[in-house]
């Protein structure tokens, strides 16, 4: 018999499990009424990627005659094309076995993974356009206070500031409020992390990490947003400015 970790671990807790014997529920087709564990295999997910790895056991063909069995072959080049040479091969040894659904297993992995797929797909959309509208709203608001600000712009400049000065005024004032809105929403982002965590894959939901490179990305990308009215402002001409006033 083998079993998988997570089984070995339930039954022989962290000690070495090898040639220790378990009963069967029911006798064997060769009598045996109990059966000696003899390796361990890794966890195996037989419902889906999402779901935790399932407890396993298995038993010698002889031991647990069944019904069906899947058959996995490694394969040099194209799985697919060697399925006929398998069918033949089968039918030689026995013509009563038949043999059907024959996949390869970037197949499998990838039926397995396409609902997970098109989710992280439909997110990255709909963040993607949370960032633009984001984006061109704070461009907007930015060019509009900008251009509400001209008259101030062209007096500091008149009494000696640079246009690096006007430049990082109007920066810092983007990334303010930037810094207001990545507060609030890694705020609400850990709030919601429970809900993701059904939806996630090998990553934790408060991945300190992933919050990191969002807020980095999401500066970065506000940065650039910021800069074109900032650089406008900087090239303003005081005495344009003054005699808009």
């Amino acid at each position: 018999m083998m079993m998988s970790a997570r089984t070995a671990r339930r039954f022989f807790g962290n000690g070495n499990p090898i040639g220790r014997t378990l009963p069967l529920g029911v006798p064997a087709a060769n009598g045996q009424t109990e059966v000696t564990l003899v390796g361990v295999v890794g966890d195996v997910k037989y419902v889906g990627i999402e779901a935790p790895a399932a407890h396993a056991i298995y038993l010698p063909y002889a031991q647990s005659p069944i019904d069906s069995a899947f058959l996995v072959v490694r394969t040099v080049g194209d799985p697919l094309a060697a399925v006929p040479t398998l069918r033949r091969e089968i039918a030689a040894i026995d013509p009563d076995v038949a043999t059907y659904a024959a996949q390869s297993l970037d197949d499998i992995v990838s039926e397995a993974t396409a609902q997970p797929r098109f989710r992280t797909s439909l997110f990255v959309a709909l963040a993607g356009l949370a960032l633009a509208l984001a984006v061109v709203g704070l461009y907007g608001l930015i060019a509009y206070s900008v251009s509400r600000r001209t008259g101030e712009i062209g007096i500091r400049m008149a009494l000696g500031a640079r246009a690096s000065d006007v430049l990082m005024m109007v920066v810092r004032e983007g990334l303010s409020l930037a810094a207001v809105g990545l507060i609030v929403g890694i705020a609400a982002a850990y709030a919601l992390t429970r809900v993701l965590t059904s939806l996630l894959y090998g990553i934790a939901p408060t991945d300190p990490l992933s919050f990191a490179l969002a807020a980095g990305g999401l500066l970065t990308v506000v940065l650039a947003a910021s800069y074109v009215p900032a650089r406008k402002a900087a090239h303003v001409d005081p005495v344009i400015a003054l005699r808009s006033e």
